[in-house]
């Protein structure tokens, strides 16, 4: 009984910061707004639990990553692929470097490599966060386009970077080809099993659809389990379930150009996606901010373990980290120059339902 009154106040939550964020006009980015709220929750209330990563990961991110591949625009990604893998691979690594070092330097007591890990895994920044907190903020189109699609694939590189830095910890080497052939598999595999499933699903659908006839309900059911299903088996696969996630979003997205679906159907399916990615992603960083406290309190124990008493200690770590990865994570363009061709003139807008209407 608990957990169900947790999941109604959460989602009560995301209405109240809704309303909260259209009070202040965008003025706070709503993502903030959420992780206050939610770190209030965590601090009067006695609702919460221990966040599991996996199972917060496999709850939120397959629908998340599934909707953004397939609405983000191709053809932007197609015209700036050059200096959206550049910044997917090389952003990463730079960033590891510079926040390793930085870590080192603050926590001599801490081994090089063990920095190096702890870096891979705050160096990627993920699509979901950037998307909703730039939403709010006036970046030119052609930057947010930039971050959106680097965004999407950079877990590959920064996962090849976490199992260099966990096999030198462990045992003192660096294995720098067993780790490039993990990098293909992990990359290469993960779109590639997203790009089978999503066609699989799509070709037994569509089979089904001449023998039977077209259900709704069921056509908008099977693309809720689609992004599960490639992250399952991309995660069992041993590669990457992020870039597995995305791939089949982008797949379908290609296949429902085509027009299969009925009008009906994609009516229905899009008010179902937007209303399933608003209520998510206010979820997540509701859960992120209730865990708020317990974090802070027991970073506080940490330091003082380190030999500094003081917790200002921690806003002194958190912001020579952070000013670490600044110059790494300017992404080596200015606006104009990330604007590309489709700057110009008057932008055009994203599609806001998953039809698959940008895919050219």
């Amino acid at each position: 009984m608990t957990d169900i009154r947790y999941i109604l106040v959460l989602l009560a939550g995301v209405v109240l910061t809704n309303w909260m964020g259209r009070v202040l006009g965008d003025r706070v980015a709503l993502p903030l707004i959420q992780v206050a709220v939610g770190a209030a929750i965590g601090s009067v209330t006695s609702l919460g639990a221990p966040l599991k990563p996996d199972q917060f990961f496999l709850i939120f991110l397959p629908p998340l990553l599934f909707f953004d591949g397939w609405r983000v625009s191709k053809t932007d990604l197609a015209a700036n692929a050059p200096l959206i893998l550049s910044m997917a691979l090389g952003l990463v690594v730079a960033t590891v470097g510079c926040v390793g070092l930085m870590l080192h330097w603050l926590i001599p007591a801490m081994p090089l490599a063990v920095c190096f890990a702890l870096a891979a895994v705050l160096s990627p920044t993920d699509v979901v966060a950037a998307g909703a907190v730039a939403r709010h903020i006036p970046i030119p189109r052609g930057v947010l386009r930039l971050l959106e699609g680097e965004a999407l694939f950079n877990d590959a590189a920064a996962l090849i970077c976490l199992r260099l830095a966990i096999a030198a910890v462990v045992t003192g080497t660096v294995p720098v080809l067993d780790s490039l052939v993990g990098f293909v598999w992990a990359a290469g595999g993960g779109i590639a099993i997203g790009i089978t499933f999503s066609w699989m699903v799509a070709t037994a659908k569509a089979f089904m659809v001449r023998r039977v006839g077209e259900d709704t309900s069921g056509q908008i059911l099977i693309s809720l389990l689609i992004p599960y299903g490639a992250y399952l088996l991309a995660e069992a696969a041993g590669s990457s379930a992020v870039l597995a996630a995305v791939a089949a979003g982008m797949m379908m997205s290609r296949i429902e150009v085509s027009g299969r679906a009925l009008p009906l159907t994609r009516l229905r399916r899009s008010a179902v996606w937007e209303t399933l990615q608003f209520t998510l992603n206010g979820v997540m960083f509701l859960l992120l901010g209730e865990q708020m406290p317990g974090i802070l309190s027991g970073a506080a124990r940490s330091i003082a373990e380190g030999g500094h008493h003081a917790v200002g200690w921690l806003g002194l770590y958190v912001a020579a980290t952070v000013l670490a990865s600044q110059p790494c994570a300017s992404r080596g363009c200015s606006p104009r120059s990330a604007a590309g061709p489709s700057a110009g003139g008057k932008a055009a807008r994203r599609a806001p339902f998953p039809d698959g209407a940008r895919w050219r």
